[in-house]
This record gives C-alpha cells, sequence and structure tokens, in this order.
C-alpha cells in the first residue's frame, strides 16, 4: 500500500455503518487441529493439488499467524512461508529449526508411497483435502482406506482423519464429509471428522519460497521430525506454564481464573535450558501477562517488563532481537514515552532479557492497534505499523493497514 489514496480506500472500506456481506479475500477459515504440523494428503481435487493447499496454509497463518507449506517431488523440497512477510526468516534446510521459531504451525504434503511410520509422527495430525463430487467421495474413500490398511499393520488405533473439503459451501462440504465419516464408522477403524470447507481460491500476497534440491520425497519423515523437534524445543522454552513458585509476598491482586488452552502467547522459560550464566535473566521473561494485544501478534514473544511511565503499552521481542512496542493509544503519546523510555533504560532491559544481551544498538518497532481503520489516516507515512483488529465468528484477526516501507520504516 504505497499511496495516500489507496490507503484512504482500505480505511474507507471500515467506515460503513454495516460489515460487508463478504470481506474481500475473507473466505472460509476451517477448524484445525492444533497440532504443530499437520500431515496433508490430498484427494481428487478440483485443479492442482498445490493451488488447494495453499489455500489451506493461507487460512491457517490468518488465525495462527506465519505458517509454513512442505512439498516434495523426486528432485525437491519446496518450502512456503505465509504471512511471514517484513520477517527474515530461514528457510534452507539448516536454517528450517530456526525457522520454527517465527513459524510455529506447518503443513507438510504427505508423498505417494508413503509408509504407515509416516502417519505417526508425534505432535502431527492427518488432514485430508477432497473435492465433493461424486467422484471425489469414491477417492476419498479409496484414500481413507489406503491409509486404514495401513495403519492396521501398526499398534495404534483411532487415530482420525481430519477431512477439509475444497470448492463447495459449508452445507455441501458438511453433506460429504458426513457420508464420508458414516462410511468409515461402518468400513474402518479410522474416524472421519470434518474440519470445514475451503469456498473458493483467494488472493495469495507476500509468500516466501524456497527450493532445497538436496531433499526429495524420500526425506519426508525425517523433515517432518525435524520440524516437531525444532516446535516442541520453541514450545518448551517459550510457551509451556512457568513452574509455581511459592512466594512470600503475594500479589494483591487476585490470580486470573484458569482457561482452557489458547493461542494466545503464554511465555515462560523451561529450567532444562537455563544456563548458570543467565538464569536471572530469565525471570524478565517468564510469565508474560496473557494480554489483549500480545495476542494480535503470534509471531512475537512478550515480556512482562512495562515501560514504568507508559505502563498501557506492551513490549514483545522477535527472532531478530528487534523490540516491538504495542499500543492502542490514537495519540500516539504512549508509543513516544514508552520509546523514549526503552532508549534510556536499554541497560536495563538488555540485561533482563536474554535475546536482548547481545544488541547494543536499540531497534524498536511501534505498533498501533486500532478499532476504527480511520483513525489510522492521519498517521500514515509516520513510521508506526497500523493494525485493525477484528473479531470474525468468535475469532481475532489482525489486519495490517501497512507496512514497513509504506509506513516510513525504510528498507
Amino acid at each position: 500500500m504505497s499511496t495516500r489514496s489507496t490507503y484512504q480506500d482500505l480505511a474507507a472500506h471500515f467506515m460503513g455503518a454495516a460489515e460487508p456481506a463478504a470481506p474481500i479475500g475473507a473466505g472460509a477459515l476451517p477448524r484445525l487441529p492444533d497440532a504443530a504440523v499437520l500431515v496433508a494428503l490430498c484427494g481428487n481435487l478440483p485443479s492442482m493439488s498445490g493451488i488447494w493447499l495453499a489455500q489451506l496454509a493461507e487460512r491457517l497463518a490468518r488465525t495462527d499467524g506465519p505458517t509454513g507449506l512442505v512439498r516434495f517431488d523426486d528432485q525437491r523440497m519446496r518450502v512456503d512461508l505465509f504471512h511471514a512477510e517484513g520477517r527474515t526468516v530461514a528457510v534452507a534446510e539448516e536454517g528450517l529449526p530456526d525457522a520454527c521459531r517465527v513459524v510455529r504451525r506447518w503443513i507438510v504434503s504427505l508423498p505417494d508411497g508413503y509408509a504407515a511410520s509416516d502417519c505417526l509422527i508425534p505432535s502431527t495430525e492427518l488432514v485430508l483435502l477432497t473435492g465433493c463430487d461424486e467422484a471425489a467421495k469414491a477417492a476419498a474413500r479409496v484414500k481413507l482406506q489406503e491409509l486404514s490398511s495401513k495403519l492396521e499393520a501398526v499398534p495404534v488405533t483411532g487415530r482420525p482423519v481430519h477431512v477439509v473439503t475444497v470448492a463447495a459451501s459449508q452445507e455441501v462440504g458438511a453433506a460429504a464429509a458426513g457420508g464420508l465419516s458414516q462410511w468409515a464408522d461402518g468400513q474402518l477403524s479410522t474416524p472421519v471428522r470434518w474440519c470445514g470447507s475451503i469456498e473458493r481460491v483467494d488472493r495469495l500476497e507476500g509468500v516466501v519460497t524456497a527450493e532445497i534440491r538436496s531433499r526429495t520425497r524420500a526425506d519426508f519423515a525425517e523433515v517432518a521430525v525435524q520440524l516437531c523437534d525444532a516446535l516442541c524445543a520453541v514450545a518448551s522454552r517459550f510457551d509451556a506454564p512457568a513452574p509455581f513458585q511459592p512466594a512470600v509476598n503475594l500479589p494483591v491482586d487476585p490470580p486470573p481464573p484458569v482457561t482452557p488452552p489458547s493461542k494466545e502467547p503464554v511465555m515462560a522459560t523451561a529450567p532444562a535450558y537455563v544456563d548458570p550464566d543467565l538464569a536471572a535473566q530469565r525471570t524478565a521473561r517468564a510469565d508474560a501477562p496473557r494480554s489483549s494485544l500480545l495476542a494480535w501478534f503470534p509471531e512475537f514473544v512478550g515480556l512482562r517488563i512495562r515501560p514504568a511511565n507508559a505502563s498501557h503499552v506492551e513490549l514483545a521481542i522477535d527472532m531478530h532481537g528487534r523490540l516491538h512496542l504495542l499500543s492502542t493509544d490514537a495519540t500516539t503519546r504512549d508509543l513516544r514515552v514508552a520509546r523514549s523510555w526503552c532508549t534510556s533504560n536499554w541497560s536495563l532491559l538488555s540485561s533482563a532479557v536474554v535475546d536482548l544481551k547481545d544488541v547494543s544498538v536499540p531497534e524498536m518497532v511501534d505498533h498501533l492497534v486500532l478499532d476504527e481503520a480511520r483513525l489510522a489516516v492521519p498517521l500514515h507515512g509516520s513510521g508506526i505499523l497500523l493494525h485493525v483488529g477484528v473479531e470474525v465468528a468468535g475469532q481475532r484477526r489482525r489486519i495490517d493497514l501497512n507496512d514497513e516501507q509504506s509506513a516510513g520504516l525504510g528498507g
């Protein structure tokens, strides 16, 4: 978005009294399982399977942040990163584990000729993409029968297959998947669950792609396990609940109520990874609060430190050691005050936060989350990344109104 006219057009789109009936590019959002790595099988699809795999990854990235898609053929492995624009993520073979610090959800396409063990990798779930016409439903039954036969050879039962229908309305998709589920209940030991339908092909933007010729379809299991291990290590470091430590001086405010697991960031450190020299520093990031702002930015790691004179501004870091300041104050006063505080107290921040220890020159990025896009119009080109936070069908969605270039942050 490089012109003010375009920017104002986008703002005007959100200023109407009623919501548009079908937001551009919204599409359907299947309710996919929470596994870090989804192993995708493709049935009979209306067009090339790669198109629908990319649509699945795009929709997952809309709700869960940066998402990776891995596909194989006989000569290479292709890696596509969705919603990772503006972040330099290593996608070379040796860089996949490092990429997992930013890309926390992955879809790996299961190649033909797979083994039963490929379907049983821990921390993965199986997803079948299928069309809804009679030929597609017949092909899906063949795929499910083949998969069930292979799983019968190993000591495991009841592993579900999550079905995503494509090129069909939710009603048509539900009917097709319901028929498959009833058939599977009577014929197979593998249960079938419907996740939703991808009704149309939406435009893809900002996809980062790399081809790795040292990997082929024969390396599927090794790559999937590598991703699972890397994501598990990242989760144990950042997302696991901090162990309870009895304290002498308890806080005055009551603890928040216990809620089911959520995708909202809850940061903690794992004792197994604590270096003796860094033990004191890790406490600055442990127990980062559940934040209504940080929830819009799943790609960041939250800090529990707040600027003393701008306590409503939340702080987070990315994998490159950049400090992100998150605010809802449309006057931008809080951001200016918080930035000044962070600059003046950088030595304190860098000593308290492991990821900032080696950062000598502060690099800070300001974010403003607004309720209405019209409020962002006078801030275009101000050096602030502008966002609108919306909730659609109970799901949080962040709409980015600019990028670093159009914000005036430079290249």
